[in-house]
Order: structure tokens, then sequence, then C-alpha cells
């Protein structure tokens, strides 16, 4: 029976807890219907709590407007609330600028999620069959997955189950027939148009009678054991991931290069992966060359380059950092500020706060290693004082050095990316560089044994 076939698979994955509520997502079709009247049936064996819940796409017409008030009609037959709610979905695929089936799909997880909510379901029921099964699997084999698409859908993925995943179309209609259960036909499934279709109307077909009578089964077999390995490699990733990444904020990802590199390919392919769905939330668009392309970004000998990807993502390789973000790179600044002293001078391109006083005696001066502070031998400042930022040609004798030297090669030096050092601020007494800020002041306005007056400037975010 196939009641039992489907307890077991719900056992055997630990898709329900006694006393789970439960919200069964159904379009009215064969799978979802077959779906509810099994967890209807199950539902005092296991006190379940039961909800249904439906999304009009309202892309079918009269047709979508049926189904609606057919699958109304099925949660009053067995007595069970509902959740209904109907979308403009070409609005929204405009909107998230997404193809029609990643908008539908997005918005149903959204719709499914709220409906959780507001019914306090711990768990979300979907129809998926075995035969939607094998379809995903030789959809993604066509597309170039790797071990984690090649998988299939997973039977359970957080509060998601499929109790139906190991079960046969075929099974689900002859259980439909034998309890004279009605369900709805969607006609879109029948357009070959759609890429699923077409396998699941033509090339399944064709394979199964010309060359693999067994291929479901041998998808399904397939899919089950990517699954471990995926598991493993997830481990694997899991553990790497806290070892290589600088920081994570959520729009941006940094990997640390050195230790990236000395990961075996497979590995860093999935960090990568791993990082762009970070920062942009899917990996849709993103296909095995763009991940490629990554990896030679990261294996090339240019310390600075830029990689684009589709939907606005960019990676950037700075010196040791692997910079993943969504977004474009900063604009080029020009900025140049009068210094208030003694006073506060706001530099407002960056975001920062300069804050200066006079000390009389060089004894007060705090010898400390902070970066955002530096003294200066206040009479050796030659007036005007401003505070700008970087210039080509800009030289400076940093402290402890004899000659001159160049700031872009100082820039160089520290690993600077040049997209960052025109946001390095420079305080200038009359045309001459005497701090780089945050960094090392000039030599030759050092405070030694013959200062009077000590000039105090510290660099802080802007509150």
């Amino acid at each position: 029976m196939l009641i039992k076939e489907v307890k077991k698979t719900i056992e055997k994955y630990g898709m329900l807890t006694r006393g789970d509520r439960v919200l069964v997502a159904v379009s009215g079709g064969p799978d979802s219907v077959a779906l509810l009247y099994l967890l209807y049936d199950l539902r005092s064996e296991l006190e379940l709590s039961l909800a249904v819940a439906h999304l009009d796409h309202g892309l079918r017409g009269e047709e979508s407007r049926k189904e609606a008030n057919f699958v109304r009609e099925l949660a009053g037959k067995l007595d069970l609330p509902i959740e209904f709610s109907s979308i403009d979905l070409p609005a929204l695929k405009r909107s998230w600028k997404l193809s029609v089936q990643e908008a539908a799909r997005r918005a149903r997880y959204q719709f499914f999620e709220e409906s959780a909510k507001k019914w306090d379901a711990q768990r979300i029921a979907i129809g998926h069959n075995a035969d939607d099964q094998a379809e995903t699997i030789l959809m993604r084999m066509l597309r170039g997955a790797g071990t984690r698409g090649l998988g299939g859908v997973p039977p359970v993925r957080g509060k998601y189950i499929r109790p139906l995943i190991e079960v046969p179309r075929e099974r689900i209609l002859g259980f439909l027939e034998r309890k004279e259960i009605p369900f709805v036909t969607d006609s879109s499934n029948l357009k070959v148009k759609y890429l699923r279709n077409k396998i699941r109307l033509k090339l399944l077909p064709e394979l199964e009678k010309e060359y693999s009578p067994g291929i479901r089964k041998n998808l399904l077999r397939a899919a089950r054991l990517f699954r471990e390995e995926e598991g493993i490699l997830e481990a694997a990733a899991n553990e790497t991931w806290g070892l290589i990444c600088k920081s994570q904020l959520e729009d941006q990802v940094t990997f640390d290069l050195p230790y990236f590199i000395n990961q075996p390919l497979s590995l860093q392919f999935r960090l990568l992966r791993r990082a762009i769905e970070a920062v942009s939330g899917t990996l849709w668009k993103i296909d095995f060359d763009h991940i490629e392309a990554l990896a030679d970004l990261v294996r090339g000998k240019l310390p600075n380059k830029v990689v684009y990807l589709p939907r606005g993502i960019m990676a950037e390789k700075v010196y040791q950092e692997l910079i993943i973000r969504k977004g474009t790179l900063p604009k080029k600044l020009s900025f140049q500020y009068p210094l208030e002293v003694p006073g506060i001078t706001r530099l407002e391109e960056i975001g920062q706060v300069l804050q200066t006083r006079v000390l009389p005696d060089r004894n007060q001066v705090d010898f400390s290693s902070d970066e955002k502070r530096a003294y200066f031998d206040y009479h050796r400042l030659e007036p005007p004082l401003l505070v700008r930022n970087f210039r080509e040609g800009d030289r400076f004798q940093p402290l402890g050095m004899e000659g001159m030297k160049k700031v872009k090669d100082y820039f160089i030096e520290k690993k600077l990316p040049r997209r960052m050092r025109d946001r390095i601020p420079l305080l200038v007494a009359n045309d001459r560089i005497v701090w780089v800020i945050g960094f090392r002041i000039d030599h030759r306005v050092r405070i030694d044994e013959v200062t009077k007056s000590v000039l105090e400037v510290e660099i802080s975010p802007k509150q």
C-alpha cells in the first residue's frame, strides 16, 4: 500500500515528529492532492495538525482560478484551514529581474514561509515525486551541475519535507484512481517549450525505450550517492571556510589567498560558489565557466585584478586577498580641506574626522603605537596646513629614512589596492606631505630634543 511506503519514507528521513503542525503545499495537481490525502490519513497516528497552502500565480487565467477554487473546496471537504494568496508574476519577474520560473519559485517559497509562520507550522510538505527527482537530476546534468546539483532535491531541507520523493508518478496516479480522488491538470505541463517538460515528455521516454529501461531508478541511485558525497564535501567546506574567510559582511566576503590556493581545486570551487551565494543570495546565472574564471584569477600572477560576474557581482584580487562583493568598485575621489588647528576637520567623502590640539610641552606626548594618532614639531610645519587625498607624483621622507619616497611606491609596499589609495588622506604643510595618515609621518617634522611645542592630530570615524 502506498500509505505504508510513504510512512516508511517519512521515518527513513526523519521528516515528522509526533504532534507536528504541517503546512501542505497543494497546487491541485495529482502529486499535491495525493500528498494531502496521505498525510490526512496519517494525521491521527502521527498526531499531526494540517493546514493547506495554495498560491495562484495568475499566469493561466480561468484555469488558475479553477485550480484555486478546487483547492478551496478540497480543504473545505477535509475540514482543514487554508492559506491562499495570488500574485502578479509578470510584475514580480520584472521587479526581481528573474526568469518566469525563478520568479515563480521565489514567490512560492516566500508565500510558504509567511504561511508557515502564520500557522506556526514546524514542517512544510511539498509533493515532489521520484519522477520529478529523475527529471531534475537529468536537467541539471545537461546544465553541467556539480555534486550538489546532481544530488537532486533533498528529501528534507530545513522545514521542507517531500514524503513522495521515492514514489513514482505512476503509483501516485494509481492511488488517486483507486480512491476515486479528483485532481486538476496543469496544461502548461504539456508544453515542450520548457526544458523540464521536454525532458519529461521526450528525452526520458526515449532514453528509457532505446538505451536504459531502468534509467529513472539509476538516476535516483546516483543522486543518493551524490548526496552522501555532498555531505562529506560540505563538512570539509565548513571547516575550511572558518580558516580562509577573513571577513564576511552582508554584501562582501574576503578570503585569505595563500591559504585558499593550498586547497584542492574541487574545494576551491565549492568555497567560491558559497561566497557568491553569501553575497547575492543565489547562484542564479552563475555557471561553471564563471567559477573557473575566479579560480584562474586566484592563480594568476597579477597582484591586482577584477573579474565581473552576472547580476552585479564582482571578484577582486588584492595582493593576498580575494574580495567577492555585490556592487561596483568605489568611484574615484578627490577632496581637500584646510586643517583646523586646534579643532575638528570633517572629511565627508571618506566618513572620517581629524581632531587637532597643540601641546605646549613635548613631555605630554603619548608615544604609543596608535596608527590613528601622530605628533609633529609644530614649528616645523609651514602653513598652510591642508588635508587632501593622493595625487600622482606625491613624495615624502618616511620617518627614519634619509631619502625621499614616492607615496605611490609606499602604497605598493604596503599592498594597498589602487581603489583604496585615493581614500587615504594626506596631511600637507606648504605643499609638503608630512603624514600619510594612518601610516607614517615625514622624518623632517619629527619631534626631537629641541622641539618646544607639539601638534597632535588624530583621525577617527565620523560619528
